[in-house]
């Protein structure tokens, strides 16, 4: 039972030492990684405030009417095109009863084109 105790103790040991080599090497890296000098606080509070006028001039376009968030045009953008599209799966239903009436080929092409053009001019 000793000599088990011993190899287990063993095993960590060399597990633990073999860790410790792989994080000195992940180090090593992250060493080279930055070599290059960090800018001073006066440049970095210089960035900060260049890009606290560049937000505020963007909100000010924004109440201007001059530019538009992404999110509002796509979201109206979606809901025009959701429109249509259920405008033109309705086109069916609404067509069916005049359907049975139709006498030919031109008069079923006629209020086929009518119908589309009804949902299209909507928009």
């Amino acid at each position: 039972m000793l000599s088990s105790i011993n190899s287990t103790l063993q095993a960590i040991s060399d597990q633990a030492q073999r860790n410790a080599d792989v994080y000195q090497e992940i180090e090593w890296h992250v060493q080279l990684a930055m070599t290059f000098e960090l800018p001073s606080l006066e440049v970095l509070q210089a960035d900060i405030e260049r890009a606290r006028g560049g937000l505020h001039r963007l909100r000010a376009q924004q109440a201007a009417g001059e530019v538009v968030l992404i999110t509002d045009v796509t979201s109206k953008q979606f809901d025009r095109c959701r429109r249509v599209r259920d405008q033109f799966l309705a086109l069916a239903p609404r067509l069916s009863g005049v359907a049975i009436g139709w006498q030919s080929i031109p008069d079923a092409k006629t209020e086929l084109t009518r119908g589309v053009s009804t949902v299209l001019a909507a928009w």
